[in-house]
């Protein structure tokens, strides 16, 4: 197993000569977000307003804009997280938890080409498998016969941040991107992950920010397919879903870990927009 979230080199920021832009002005971590994803948000969920009681299953989801997903079969528990300092959706407790994009369409919208993920999370261990995100064809595993899968997480034999994207049959079409960084346990991170399957150089194809700065990594299997991105009906956040008759999750692949906030956009974003949202959200 592979994971992950990609982008395009650029800078946001004309400081220099006196001037700022939109995201140069924007105050809050919402203001933030909302200049950054405006209209390209997908789904943006936040955890800081949490309806049920702490320590119990929860029965929804906090979602400001876009898709809203539904509470898995197994559901993440409600928690203040003393790690992110915010209520958070706890994936650990509940082994297996996971929650999962319905939609009455894709997720992603045909044709898309570039995408970005963003999420605050806190990881309970350092071992492998840490998946926060995982996309599939709707065939139920997204690493055999899908070109397109997206994940978000380790590796299955690293603890390193990693991605990767476009992994079709036999793992001969994808791109996976890890980085030289490891994980620390019951550490929060400010996450963002960009994609651009048309880059015209090959190191902006994917990459992860942490906590306002860029991963030094290693792109392997370069191979992208320069059409699009993924058409998805599903979208399994907390886990890895390889049997859609029955919703179970894979036992390796799932988050030992809480997410206070999580983003899809549907664009890539300049290295200046992904710092500086990666930096923003690693704070409560």
């Amino acid at each position: 197993m592979k994971s992950g979230f990609g982008g395009k080199k650029g800078s946001i920021s004309s400081r220099s000569i006196g001037k700022q832009t939109v995201v140069d002005r924007a105050g809050s971590k919402h203001s933030l977000i909302r200049a950054v994803g405006g209209e390209d948000v997908i789904t943006w969920i936040d955890a800081t307003n949490i309806n049920d009681a702490m320590g119990a299953d929860i029965t929804s989801v906090e979602t400001i804009s876009g898709y809203q997903p539904t509470v898995g079969n197994t559901a993440p528990k409600a928690e203040y997280n003393t790690v992110l300092r915010s209520t958070a959706y706890n994936f650990a407790t509940n082994d297996g938890a996971y929650l999962r994009f319905n939609g009455d369409g894709n997720l992603f919208p045909s044709g898309l080409k570039a995408a970005t993920g963003v999420a605050r999370v806190t990881f309970n261990d350092t071992s492998a498998y840490h998946r926060v995100f995982m996309a599939d064809g709707g065939n139920g595993n997204p690493w055999t016969g899908v070109d397109g899968a997206w994940g978000f997480g380790g590796t299955d034999s690293s603890n390193q941040f990693a991605m990767v994207v476009g992994e079709g049959a036999g793992g001969t079409n994808g791109s996976l991107f890890q980085s030289t960084e490891t994980m620390t346990a019951n550490t929060a991170y400010g996450l963002v992950s960009t994609l651009d399957t048309v880059a015209v150089s090959t190191a902006d194809i994917l990459k992860i920010y942490k906590d306002g700065a860029e991963l030094a990594g290693s792109l392997t299997d370069d191979d992208v397919d320069p059409g699009t991105l993924v058409e998805n009906q599903l979208g399994i956040i907390g886990g890895e879903q390889l049997n859609t008759s029955n919703n179970t999750v894979n036992s390796n692949g799932r988050l030992r870990g809480s997410i206070s906030d999580f983003i899809i956009i549907k664009r890539f974003l300049t290295d200046g927009e992904a710092s500086r949202l990666s930096e923003a959200i690693s704070g409560p």
